[in-house]
């Protein structure tokens, strides 16, 4: 009996602080009401206080066990409860309201060159780009000539490439640039080879602070500028933004319009004055680059930005346990030579960023990657919003807190959870897309250089301001509709 009784207060205490913990989650956590907290609230005092009078004060057996099983059966329900609640407000505080953008800076050498660090580049000749990001590279002189103790000397280029090519030429001995525009640099005709002819002795990062625009929360619509990119390190190092995707959310119609621009959309940029550049450029100067000149193409605010590291992006799907996305053509990746067929296709973490990434094995390029990168998006949402979100929950918010943040604050994360869960419903997801003409120009980023651009269809890029500004007027939208009646008319004509 005495031990019954020990066993008994134990299991009566778990369940008290496993009790008072979720409910203390619940309440900081600002994705359940008031009035649903107080109910719960309730329910989890009852059923102490019956669990204490059926250990405590029943002095029969079969009282005793229906209460042990009861407080068992509640301290499994609220610590189950308080793990995933904390997992989750911990995930999305991690991941909201960031506003840091880290720019990542290398000093480069010919690979076969002596020197091993700036220390001993010391009397070298460093060369920089004259206009893009100067502001910057000057404070990254200004830290190496604090480290060396004396003034370096400089010479400047108009571009990426000519500062490149004067150090494989050996025309200077070093460069200090952008680490991103390798990778940029990598992609170019003649310049593949570029990790295998140079070096870094020296990184440097700089981190600058960004700013949402303003948005009065209280209308219930906003836009965020999705950017998928694929970089090692820090989710906040400025990289190119191969995915670039509006999200214009309407709370009040549960419609949410997606609007995918190419990458090598031809632009003018926020950063490029009246020189036009690609889209995919912009996120070398930062996030908030490619969100004004979004902003400017589409004519409206856009609010909030969600970067997606990419390179997680598998750990995240295969956390959820896979996702099912419609193929609209049978095809072969041209990367790892990966099948999908036409229609549904299950895939893990692999074969989503591979879908999400594939363009040379269709015939419309850019233009059909950007439809099957929304796909991807509205999969992910999907099975994120079912039971899947439960299958690998610790992998899923470890590999959210490393491949994504936002702009969004917490505070509207939690506010949008609160309501979903009061009032239920679905979400309508619209897409449409932009199209283009591939071409020849010279870029902002690269003005010494022709890269392959692809010129902006101005009546897709005229139809998506319509559609935005329609959704943002709280009306209902159906882009395939309004897309059959285009062709109604042009065939008509």
């Amino acid at each position: 009996m005495r031990a019954r009784k020990i066993l008994g207060r134990i299991l009566w205490f778990i369940q008290l602080v496993t009790t008072v913990l979720f409910c203390y989650e619940m309440y900081i956590s600002s994705m359940v009401s008031g009035t649903y907290i107080y109910a719960i609230l309730g329910v989890m005092v009852v059923a102490l206080l019956f669990t204490a009078l059926f250990m405590f004060v029943f002095t029969r057996k079969k009282p005793y066990f229906v209460g042990f099983v009861m407080a068992l059966l509640m301290s499994v329900i609220c610590g189950a409860g308080f793990y995933f609640l904390h997992g989750a407000i911990s995930t999305l505080m991690n991941i909201s309201d960031s506003n840091i953008k880290v720019t990542g800076y290398g000093v480069y050498v010919d690979v076969d060159d002596e020197a091993e660090n700036i220390e001993d580049a010391a009397d070298y000749t460093f060369g920089i780009v004259a206009a893009q990001d100067r502001d910057n590279t000057n404070q990254i002189i200004d830290q190496i000539e604090a480290e060396l103790g004396s003034e370096i000397n400089v010479a400047t280029y108009s571009d990426m490439y000519e500062v490149t090519d004067a150090v494989l030429s050996q025309e200077i001995d070093a460069m200090i640039i952008n680490a991103a525009y390798i990778v940029v640099l990598e992609d170019t005709d003649g310049y593949e080879e570029l990790g295998d002819e140079i070096k870094a002795i020296a990184e440097y990062k700089v981190e600058t602070s960004t700013e949402s625009a303003e948005n009065d929360e209280e209308d219930g619509i906003f836009t965020i500028f999705i950017s998928g990119i694929d970089v090692t390190g820090s989710i906040s190092t400025t990289s190119r933004s191969d995915v670039n995707i509006l999200a214009v959310v309407n709370r009040n119609t549960h419609q949410v319009l997606l609007v995918s621009t190419p990458r090598d959309y031809y632009v003018t940029t926020s950063v490029s004055g009246m020189q036009k550049d690609k889209l995919t450029h912009a996120g070398l100067y930062g996030v908030d680059c490619s969100m004004e000149t979004l902003s400017m193409l589409y004519e409206t605010d856009v609010d909030y930005y969600f970067r997606v590291n990419f390179t997680g992006f598998e750990e995240i799907i295969d956390a959820l346990g896979g996702i099912d996305v419609y193929s609209d053509i049978s095809f072969t990746s041209w990367t790892k030579k990966l099948w999908f067929s036409a229609g549904w296709n299950h895939m893990d973490g692999e074969h989503a960023l591979e879908f999400a990434r594939e363009r040379h094995a269709f015939a419309a390029g850019d233009n059909q990657r950007g439809i099957n990168q929304m796909k991807i998006i509205e999969a992910v949402i999907d099975t994120a919003t079912s039971s899947a979100i439960l299958n690998d929950y610790a992998s899923l918010m470890s590999a959210l807190s490393e491949s994504f943040e936002t702009s969004m604050p917490y505070s509207l994360i939690s506010d949008m959870v609160q309501k979903q869960l009061e009032s239920g419903g679905s979400w309508d997801v619209q897409k449409t897309s932009v199209i283009g003409t591939g071409s020849k120009a010279t870029t902002y980023s690269a003005p010494s250089q022709y890269a392959y651009v692809m010129i902006p269809d101005e009546e897709s890029v005229a139809a998506a301001k319509e559609f935005i500004e329609k959704i943002k007027n709280d009306e209902i939208i159906d882009v395939d509709a309004a897309s059959e009646d285009s062709s109604a008319s042009d065939t008509e004509e």
